[in-house]
């Protein structure tokens, strides 16, 4: 509900901007509405280079440094109350060795509840997919007042995988092949997220709903039967 704006970017709760980069002449805008008061903010421009890293510490580890979200493995750590609803009004502040995050599960209002990682912000089913973070990196939490869902679950990698790779959700991989959930018999309604290495991607099989049910690969939408031959990736997400 109140929001300080930089460059596009929305700051509340208790995470705020470090190590921002701003252009000449760039707005910082801010906004309050009528309701709850907090003890507000202050943030300083400088012209040194940005900090090395957002922590007084060399993090060699996965760590919550402050709030509630729980540690689930010495690589993931999960939302407050992770597998079930998280708590209103909520926040928590994580410290990352360099590498890759990603989320194993995630699920918050969207718009309103946020997972900050490298600079980005993600809400609603779209979770961060190796999103890279240096050493000191914080990835922070907040919830609102209002709506909870089920929350998220996110691991940290010191490396991107080589090979296929299911990063999310209930597809299945075997070797050089991926395929949807239960083929060839009807699939549900899980959506998945895969990690390709670079190479080329070329159908097996290829039957979907049309205008509704799609295949998305570097860019390119799939769906009905039209599932392209010989697509290639420079490696990343499907």
């Amino acid at each position: 509900f109140d929001h300080l704006f930089i460059g596009g970017t929305a700051y509340h709760g208790t995470w705020g901007p470090w190590g921002h980069e701003v252009a000449s002449g760039e707005e910082i805008a801010w906004e309050a509405d009528s309701s709850v008061q907090m003890g507000g903010w202050r943030v300083c421009v400088s012209s040194d280079d940005m900090p090395a890293t957002t922590t007084d510490v060399m993090v060699t580890n996965v760590t919550v440094l402050e709030g509630e979200c729980t540690m689930t493995s010495s690589s993931c750590i999960a939302s407050p109350g992770y597998p079930g609803d998280y708590s209103h009004d909520g926040s928590c502040t994580m410290a990352m060795p360099a590498g890759f995050i990603s989320a194993r599960s995630f699920d918050t209002e969207r718009f309103y509840d946020h997972l900050h990682v490298a600079g980005s912000r993600f809400d609603g089913v779209d979770g961060p997919q190796l999103v890279e973070v240096a050493t000191g990196d914080r990835v922070e939490w907040a919830s609102d007042g209002s709506v909870s869902r089920k929350g998220w679950e996110i691991c940290h990698a010191e490396t991107a995988p080589s090979v296929l790779t299911l990063l999310s959700g209930s597809c299945e991989v075997s070797g050089d092949c991926v395929n949807s959930i239960n083929y060839p018999l009807a699939y549900t309604q899980d959506p998945c997220t895969i990690y390709s290495p670079p190479g080329w991607i070329s159908r097996v099989a290829f039957e979907t709903e049309v205008q509704y049910d799609f295949l998305y690969i570097a860019g390119e939408v799939y769906h009905g039967d039209f599932g392209e031959d010989g697509t290639e990736l420079p490696g990343g997400g499907l």
